[in-house]
Parts: structure tokens; sequence; C-alpha cells
């Protein structure tokens, strides 16, 4: 999904920053932009990911991405993220609106 190990990778609901490390330290050449609703969230990912240089943080609402134009990232991930919007529906599709053609979106989703 990342032309060459290099691209953009949106992290979505990244609370305390997982797993948008993991993936900065493994792909030094992709930008992953880290964000969450709460910024607590946020200042919790920036500690932990101190000295990553290729991680931006930005408070976003997964249910409205406006921020971010027409296909913009390369991949999209969202680790328990969907279990909490109230319009499951239009985050999934905002998602879909900001990857670009061929992107790939990777979530996974807690249902007990």
């Amino acid at each position: 999904a990342l032309p060459s190990g290099s691209g953009r990778l949106l992290d979505l609901a990244t609370g305390p920053g997982e797993p948008a490390k993991m993936l900065a330290e493994a792909m030094p050449r992709t930008t992953i932009y880290a964000t969450d609703v709460s910024e607590d969230m946020l200042d919790k990912a920036r500690s932990r990911m101190q000295g990553l240089s290729n991680v931006e943080y930005g408070i976003v609402d997964m249910q409205d991405m406006s921020q971010f134009p027409d296909a913009s990232f390369d991949v999209v991930t969202a680790c328990y993220g969907y279990m909490f919007p109230e319009d499951r529906q239009k985050a999934v599709s905002e998602a879909h609106r900001v990857l670009r053609p061929g992107g790939t979106l990777i979530a996974t989703y807690w249902q007990g």
C-alpha cells in the first residue's frame, strides 16, 4: 500500500500512540499522522514518540476529516477507533474519502 516504503499514513484514534509509534519506527521514510479527538491522548502519544521525526500530530474527529483533502493518504489505520464514533458509517466513509485510489484501510474492532 505504500509506494517504495514511503508515503503518508493516517492513524485515527491513536490514543497513547499505537500503532503510530510502531509504524513510524518500522517505516522511517513514511510520514505518520497520529490523530485523536482527545488532546490528552495526543499529549501521551507525543511523549511516547519523542525523537521520531516522521510523526505529525493533530486533533481529528474521524467523522469529519475536512482538514484533509480527498485522496491524501496511502494508508489509514484505526486500532479500535471505530467503536467510538456516533456515526460509524460516516467515519468509515471519511477514511475512504481521504485514501488515495488503491489505498488501504486497516481497522481493528472489539465486539463483545
